[in-house]
Order: structure tokens, then sequence, then C-alpha cells
């Protein structure tokens, strides 16, 4: 019993010995003993566009990991910036960012990779899985790549692959409220962006692969850092991750935000035989080709809707308000005709998470209201009664809806005078 109690308290030393009372250390970043012989700027103005070139023997840069492959927006490639430029280099491997993750320093050893370009865009690599080792050092971590702020003019052939910040812009409207980029399919896909102020544009391209593909474009305006790039003539910008954009602003034209507190339209600004185009409003056409289009009789203008001439066989056009603000209780009252009955083609809905772009996916609720119908003789107007908003809150948005059938006969319809004010 004694030599047993002596071989435990023998054991209970040892297995204190084995456990550790302090955690590892972080690993050191590497040694770099080579420093850069060229800038970044330099190496690319050797480089003739169209050729591939070995790069010369001795030949070092260094820089800053500006973007990588984490969110899957970049793939195989990282974008290395220096104070002078940026450049692409590529891989043969994936998962980059374990290793190459943005704000590492990183000196790389050129000699005989290719240089070349793709579309306009200068290239180093690829760079094989067995050099990584041998020819890349990885430095210091955590450095801050601060965008470059410039306007859409200012972007030229010397901020390809560079980060850059653009201020005052938006999603143009068939490109806010939509998806990044079809995750379904995995394809990618350009929306247009907008300056405020100005007629300049370009393209955010996101990939399929993305990790944020399926998410939604903003529909507000601000700001968007993003890695430069070109297509041949279209100029182009990659987003590393959603938190690049921040566009929480209204939109340039000061629409988009908590809404408006009250309405009062005649159509009195519009235009005989022309498509209703108001500032704020949608005319969307689901079904046909047909839009709701400012008419005019007596001097006054109103909105009409009809599938008279239309060559789809079905046709249903909506013409929805600006955005609304119910934070304190409103009503809604409109005016509706019709001419040549042959169907009730016209109700009223309303949206809380329409966002002025997402038609197709928001949510629509009929209204209970009195419109035009059978009994009432053309022309006529009638009087919707007071619609009671108040059991809708935050934003929302008011749609008139005209179905239609130009094969077996449609009735056009009428609205006038729509007005929402406080409760």
């Amino acid at each position: 019993m004694k030599y047993f109690s002596l071989f435990c308290l023998v054991l209970l030393f040892g297995l204190q010995a084995c456990v550790k009372t302090e955690f590892d250390a972080p690993p050191v970043s590497e040694s770099c003993t080579k420093s850069a012989t060229i800038s970044i700027a330099d190496l690319k103005a050797s480089h003739s566009l169209g050729q591939e070139e070995l790069i010369a023997a001795g030949t070092v840069i260094t820089g800053v990991v500006a973007a990588d492959d984490a969110s899957g927006n970049f793939y195989r490639n990282i974008i290395l910036q220096d104070e002078t430029a940026g450049i692409e280099i590529r891989f043969n491997v994936t998962d980059l960012y374990n290793e190459f993750p943005v704000g590492r320093r990183l000196t790389i050893t050129c000699d005989s990779l290719i240089l070349s370009d793709y579309n306009g865009v200068t290239q180093v690599g690829e760079i094989q899985e067995a050099m990584i080792s041998t020819r890349i050092c990885k430095g210091e971590q955590g450095l801050v790549v601060e965008p470059i702020t410039v306007t859409m003019d200012q972007l030229d052939a010397s901020y390809i692959s560079r980060l850059i910040k653009l201020e005052g812009v938006e999603f143009a409207g068939g490109s806010a409220g939509v998806n990044y980029a079809d995750a379904v399919n995995l394809y990618s896909v350009n929306h247009v962006l907008e300056e405020c102020g100005t007629e300049n544009e370009m393209l955010v391209r996101s990939s399929g692969f993305a990790t944020f593909a399926s998410a939604k474009t903003p529909v507000g305006s601000g700001s968007i850092v993003a890695i430069y790039s070109v297509f041949g003539s279209d100029q182009q910008l990659y987003i590393r991750d959603l938190n690049d954009v921040d566009m929480e602003m209204d939109r340039c034209d000061g629409t988009g935000g908590t809404g408006l507190t009250s309405l009062n339209e005649d159509f009195q600004s519009g235009a005989d035989n022309e498509d209703i185009a108001l500032e704020g409003w949608s005319n969307i056409a689901v079904k046909g080709t047909r839009l709701w289009r400012g008419k005019e009789f007596s001097g006054n203008i109103y909105a009409q809707a009809t599938a008279y001439n239309d060559t789809s066989p079905e046709m249903e056009t909506w013409l929805i308000t600006p955005a609304l603000d119910l934070s304190v209780e409103k009503t809604l009252n409109f005016q509706s005709a019709l001419a040549f009955w042959t169907h009730d083609g016209l109700s009223v809905w309303i949206s809380t998470d329409f966002t002025g772009f997402n038609f197709a996916s928001a949510t629509w609720t009929e209204l209970n209201c009195t419109v035009a119908g059978q009994s009432d003789a053309n022309y006529d107007y009638v009087d919707s009664g007071l619609i009671d908003l108040s059991a809708y809150s935050g934003t929302a948005y008011i749609g008139f809806k005209h179905i239609g059938n130009p094969t077996d006969g449609t009735t056009s319809y009428i609205i006038d005078d729509v007005v929402v004010e406080d409760k």
C-alpha cells in the first residue's frame, strides 16, 4: 500500500508537469531578407498590354494585401498594393485569405513569373502552390489599407487594381433592391452604379459564388469602397464584402428615406398621351407593354390604364406612389372613373416592404375601397371614400393595379386626385 501511494504521488506530479500553464504565443511574422527592387507602378509600366513577358531575375515587389478571396468575390487571386499602385497576383490554389489576408504585408520574388494582362488588367502569375514558400515572404499583419477617395471622372488606368472609394453614389433603378449576383445558378451579375449630380456611371460586378450573392443591393445613396478594375472599355468595381457598401441615405433625388408625410397628386404636371414618369412614382408593366399614361380632357390631366391595342394576351400594370411615412396615422382618398366597361380591372394595394425597386418580392395587401364599376357612366368620377391606413406603420407605398385582356375587350380605368393626409 505504501508503494502504491508513492506511485500515485509521482504520477500526479508527472501529469501536472504535462499541463500547459500558458497559451502559445501567436506566430511571429517571417523575417524577410529581401526588399523591393521595383515599385508596383514601375513593374506595371514595364508591361506591354496584350503581351506575356517573363519577369527579369532579381525582381522583387512588396506591398500590402488590399483584397483577398475570403468572401468568394475574388477567385484564386489577391490584390497587392504599395504606395504607387496595385496589381493582381494570380495563384492556382484557393482559400488564399488563410495565409494572405487583407492587411498583411507580402514580399514576392517575381523571377521568371509571367507578367500579362486580362482585358486591360495587368497580372502577375500564376504562382503554383509549390512556389509559395520560396516566392512569398509573409510580413506583419493588421495593416490598414486606406482607400483613395476619388470621383468617377478621376478614375483612369493608374487606379486599376487599387482600393478606391466613391462618395455620393447609388445603384441605378433596375440595380437597386435586387440580389448582388445569382446565387442559385452561380452566375456573376453586373449592376449599374450612378454618381449623384452627374451622368457618370459604372458597373459593380459580383460573383455568384460570393458569400453575399443573395443579399440585396441598397436602395439609398452613400459611398462604396471597392477594387477598381476594367473589362475592355467597361469600368468595373469589385467589393470585398458588404462592409464596403454604406448607402443608408436618401436617394440622390431625395426619395427613399422615411417617406412623404403627405401626398396630393393631381397629375397636372404630366402630358397627354405620355407614360407617367413622376418623381418618386413607379410605373411598372408586369404583363404586356402598356403603362399608366397621362391623358387630358377639358384641361384636366389624369392617369389612365388600358389594354387597348396591347399585343400581349394579358396586361397588368401598376402605378405606385412614392414612399409614405406612416409614423402618424394616415388616410387615403382618390377619384376613379372608367370607360367602355367589360370587366372590373382596378384594385388598390399597400406594401410596407416594397423599397421602390423590389416589386416582385414585396408583399402587397389589397385595400378595401370604392372604385368605378359596371353601373357607373363613362368618365363619371367615383370617390373612393376615406381609406384608413392606421393598421399600417413605417414606410409604405400605395399601388394602383390595372388588369386587362386586349383579346376579349378591356375596360379603361382612370385615377385622379390621390391624397394621403393625417387621419
